[in-house]
């Protein structure tokens, strides 16, 4: 829901009441890179971060919990147990 509106004197507020919106932008908004979806001109493209893609920092789940909105990470396992690993690559569009 937004509140007040752009242009306005006033500042525009996000009341964000869904768990799932809010525990994405939360996650997105502690990466410092650009990842998928998550795409921001914050991360320059350079050789060693393709499109601003850090897989020695980045390569890990997100996990945000509700009680004290807090994040943790866990490792992203490479080596599936009953499926063929398909290693990871950098978009491009």
């Amino acid at each position: 829901m937004l509140a007040g509106s752009a242009g306005a004197s006033r500042p525009v507020v996000l009341v964000v009441e869904d768990e799932a919106a809010l525990a994405t932008m939360v996650s997105a908004a502690a990466r410092h890179e650009s990842r998928g979806a998550h795409t921001v001109n914050d991360y320059g493209d350079t050789a060693a971060h393709p499109n601003g893609r850090n897989d020695e920092v980045w390569m890990k789940h997100s996990l945000w919990y509700r009680d004290g909105n807090r994040l943790d990470y866990k490792p992203v396992n490479l080596k599936p147990l009953t499926v063929d690993s398909i290693p990871p690559v950098v978009r491009t569009f």
